[in-house]
């Protein structure tokens, strides 16, 4: 969008002390401007994308009255545009603003990118005022609309995913930035008041269905649960992940190689998965009676994601799935909390057989991870509550909870959970 220019006769009131400094600018200079178009970032570049021309203005002023030509470069900056220090719009100038993630036809995907991550920047700053204009001026709305339409660009749905996250995510004692100094978060009543207001609207926009979608696009998962093998030369999903790597986060020092293109590019799926699933973890207890049938759902996509992860197990490290298993079993139990023992049991309980076999795969893969033992063990025991006893031991349950008893890397309250579940199916009868 292009950015109206403004000459002014006298300079406008504006001190920088250094480099470092944010500029100052009074009261009388923003309200010249008010009427003006939200700048872009890409505006605030440096002094060179200014015109020299004569007929030139003599300066470019932002909606907020700084000129563009004094605005230090940042060292939170991306590509020399300043993303982070803009102050947060009024509920108009945001309603503006959100339009550049949607409007294919005027921005480039550069700048919808750029506008995710001011946005990002922006509800970062855990204003409570700027996550009740979002959703106001339906701002949410787009921004899953952005996702439902753009489920191929890995790395700008992970911007939109982490904006959502940022949002909805409780921030008790954690640090952040704003205007150059450190702040504490402080979860305050009309903080947690604003996240539950922000998440029931994701839900009401149909965000959990998007977001299940989006999870079975990223593993290339068909409708019936089946793996998609595309027809590229470009290796598999897991396959292209480093051993190096850690939490999908590629490129350090201590790795051997670099990523090719395909890697990178699976990469940003596993990435977009493991958001999208810690967003499930959030939204999952806002389910109503509008959303009911999103339990079953995602219960099939995460019985049917998790052979996929844990693909070659026995060839390669672990470490790069270990934590995208850790949050996807709590998204299980979550999502449990949610479902009738009918939704778990499924068309002829063949999705408590399916969840059996998810769970005991996941609890093997990883059998001293106390966080995936003790989930694990939460839903076996909700699991084998909807199975026949044979049927539990031929698919492996028993076997597991002896292992988890014995084993001494695992935490007592685990065990505990373990000897209640074989104690409860031995009470009714043998296996």
């Amino acid at each position: 969008m292009a950015i109206t220019p403004v000459t002014t006769n006298a300079e406008p009131s504006v001190t920088v002390a250094n480099s470092s400094t944010k500029p100052t600018f009074t009261a009388d200079t923003t309200a010249k401007v008010m009427n003006m178009e939200l700048c872009d970032n890409k505006s605030f570049s440096s002094t060179s994308s200014i015109s020299s021309d004569e007929t030139a203005p003599k300066r470019v002023i932002t909606k907020y009255g700084v000129p563009a030509s004094l605005l230090p470069i940042s060292p939170t900056t991306e590509g020399g545009s300043i993303i982070q220090d803009l102050p947060l719009p009024n509920p108009r100038e945001l309603s503006k603003f959100i339009c550049r993630i949607v409007d294919t036809e005027v921005y480039s995907n550069t700048d919808r990118e750029k506008a995710l991550q001011t946005l990002k920047n922006w509800a970062a700053k855990q204003s409570v005022s700027f996550g009740n204009d979002l959703v106001d001026v339906g701002g949410l709305r787009q921004i899953l609309y952005f996702i439902e339409d753009n489920m191929d660009d890995c790395r700008a749905i992970s911007l939109a995913l982490v904006l959502l996250e940022t949002l909805c995510k409780p921030l008790e004692g954690s640090k952040i930035i704003v205007k150059g100094i450190p702040h504490t978060v402080i979860e305050t009543k009309s903080l947690t008041t604003m996240r539950a207001r922000i998440r029931n609207s994701i839900v009401d926009a149909g965000g959990i269905n998007i977001l299940n979608r989006l999870i079975r696009q990223q593993a290339q998962l068909d409708g019936s649960g089946e793996y998609i093998m595309e027809e590229t030369t470009a290796p598999s999903i897991l396959n292209v992940v480093p051993s190096s790597c850690f939490l999908f986060e590629c490129g350090d020092s201590t790795s051997t190689g670099t990523p090719s293109a395909g890697a990178g590019r699976d990469i940003e799926k596993l990435k977009s998965i493991r958001h999208s699933l810690e967003l499930l973890v959030l939204l999952i207890p806002h389910i109503d009676d509008k959303t009911k049938d999103a339990p079953a759902k995602i219960l099939q996509t995460l019985s049917d994601i998790v052979p996929i992860l844990l693909k070659e197990n026995k060839q390669r490290t672990m470490n790069e799935v270990e934590s995208l298993i850790t949050v996807l079993m709590t998204c299980l139990a979550k999502t449990f909390e949610k479902s009738s023992n009918s939704t778990i049991e499924g068309p002829k309980h063949q999705r408590a057989r399916d969840l059996l076999s998810t769970i005991i795969t996941s609890m093997d893969s990883f059998p001293n991870h106390q966080g995936i033992n003790h989930d694990g063990c939460r839903l076996l025991q909700r699991v084998c509550r909807c199975l026949e006893k044979n049927e539990c031991k031929r698919l492996g349950a028993v076997d597991l909870l002896g292992s988890v008893v014995v084993s001494e890397g695992i935490d007592q309250n685990v065990k505990d959970i373990a000897n209640a579940i074989l104690e409860e199916q031995f009470r009714c009868g043998s296996f």
